[in-house]
């Protein structure tokens, strides 16, 4: 249970959990909430009894025609150090709370004019981390060419308050698109970003091409085809990590990033109610400010598929290869599970899953074997 490379440590873990998804009629506000809490404790103390969240909530009120505001709160338990296991001792419970206006002209039939405004508060559970305020702004102008495509331009503001007492401005102008066709779409942007922060008298500027793209296209009536791309200067204390989950800071430094990502996937779901999922990822993290770097290149997949009428199974594998610099390290993360599932009753079922995860490296003292099974009892509420 530890992921060690030696003396190792096997333990029970109790959890219960609860999930939750929820979705207001629609209305003048509107909210939705999705994810789970859960409390886990382990008999042999191998780590301290602790809650963890993956939480989305979001909401918003119409005030006027043209005024909305939104409220948002995102949830999640994030890595620590990526040059190190993911153990409960390795990770941080992140909380990003967001509120602000959004203001929508239309200035014709075709164009429309759109203000915003964004309060956002990062909170750690840890106290080690660094906790964060900022406030953004944004303007864009946007017109319908055809009824299939969109193009516009907008500028983004912001100004960040770290508690290490470092200040973090952002400033961005960007042009944007979006088409569709019958069986495709595409959206993105691609502009312009300044990067500055100041501490205790210390400037640092960075600057630099941004932009995210992504396509998605249907094969046929039930495989769909996804591919996406980003760029951006951000720092760590954002919200990036959340809106690409997979991708993982060391939390040892806190500003100045260079993030590039890279998504391919595919996912089909066949007559026989069973399901394929692939992913092809690859994420680049530049701290600009030291020598440090991070890659890593993966490929995920999950099957699942009903057995009978009361069985159900799935097998989930991925395989990611980490490179860290400027200790030139090379990492092979190594991930497999499969499953069971049996419906006792309408609501209730028994789950069941064996899991077995390993990691070899240059460094020693982070390579490990773990194999672990599961067994529990899920039922739902309506």
């Amino acid at each position: 249970m530890t992921r060690v490379p030696s003396d190792e440590t096997s333990d029970v873990e109790t959890r219960i959990s609860l999930g939750i998804n929820h979705q207001s009629d629609p209305d003048v506000c509107n909210a939705r909430t999705v994810g789970e809490v859960a409390y886990s404790r382990w008999d042999k103390d191998s780590y301290d009894p602790e809650f963890t969240a993956d939480l989305d909530f979001a909401g918003d009120c119409q005030v006027t025609e043209r005024l909305i505001w939104q409220l948002s709160d995102s949830i999640r338990n994030v890595e620590q150090n990526s040059r190190f296991a993911n153990t409960p001792d390795n990770t941080t419970r992140k909380n990003i709370l967001r509120t602000g206006p959004i203001y929508s002209l239309r200035l014709s039939s075709a164009d429309r004019l759109e203000l915003s405004a964004q309060y956002e508060d990062t909170d750690y559970s840890e106290s080690t981390e660094i906790d964060s305020e900022r406030i953004n702004g944004s303007v864009w102008l946007s017109r319908d060419f055809s009824p299939t495509l969109n193009a516009g331009v907008r500028y983004f503001k912001e100004a960040a308050d770290l508690d290490t007492q470092e200040d973090i401005d952002r400033s961005s102008l960007n042009l944007t698109v979006e088409k569709s066709w019958n069986v495709s779409n595409l959206q993105g942007s691609i502009g312009y970003m300044e990067y500055e922060s100041r501490r205790f008298g210390t400037e640092f500027k960075n600057d630099g091409i941004v932009g995210d793209l992504r396509y998605e296209r249907e094969i046929s009536a039930s495989s769909l085809f996804y591919l996406s791309a980003s760029r951006e200067l951000t720092d760590q204390t954002s919200d990036y990590d959340v809106r690409i989950g997979d991708l993982v800071f060391n939390l040892r430094e806190t500003t100045g990033i260079d993030v590039v990502s890279f998504r391919a996937g595919l996912r089909n779901e066949y007559s026989t109610q069973s399901s394929l999922d692939i992913l092809f990822f690859y994420n680049q993290t530049d701290y600009s400010q030291t020598d440090s770097e991070e890659n890593s290149i993966g490929l995920r997949g999950t099957y699942r598929r009903p057995i009978s009428p009361r069985f159900d199974g799935f097998v989930d594998g991925s395989i990611e290869s980490l490179q860290y610099e400027p200790e030139s390290r090379d990492d092979l993360l190594f991930d497999a599970e499969v499953g069971l599932s049996y419906r006792m009753a309408r609501r209730l079922r028994v789950l069941g899953s064996y899991g077995f995860s390993k990691r070899t490296s240059d460094f020693d003292p982070v390579e490990y074997d773990e194999n672990w099974v599961e067994v529990g009892l899920s039922y739902e509420f309506r």
